[in-house]
């Protein structure tokens, strides 16, 4: 009878392990950084039509990807129609809560 032995591969050593509140910490600081750099750079009566605007564009490239790589359209999972669909959600709704007198003040000039 043959010798059959069950080869176990033991855990590696180095394997990083992340701790679900790193994982979150992480995530938000990522999902942050284009919204503080909205605050930074561009006038404070700006910021949400800008910050809609790349919501928009993100969306668009989002659901092109999603287009060209034929992505299910319903799974299980997140899959990049649902991502697009976030970002036009997020667009419209900074869209909707920008102030148009704000944003003629900001290019009309009055000398």
């Amino acid at each position: 009878m043959p010798n059959r032995q069950t080869i176990r591969h033991p855990a590696p050593r180095n394997a990083a392990v992340v701790s679900p509140h790193m994982a979150l910490a992480v995530m938000v600081s990522i999902a942050a950084t284009p919204i503080l750099l909205a605050f930074a750079l561009v006038p404070r009566i700006a910021v949400l039509p800008a910050i809609s605007f790349a919501a928009l564009a993100m969306a668009a490239i989002a659901a092109l990807a999603a287009w060209l790589r034929r992505a299910p359209r319903h799974g299980v999972k997140v899959t990049l129609w649902d991502v697009a669909g976030a970002l036009v959600l997020i667009g419209c709704a900074a869209a909707m809560l920008t102030e148009a007198e704000h944003l003629t003040e900001l290019f009309t000039t009055t000398h």
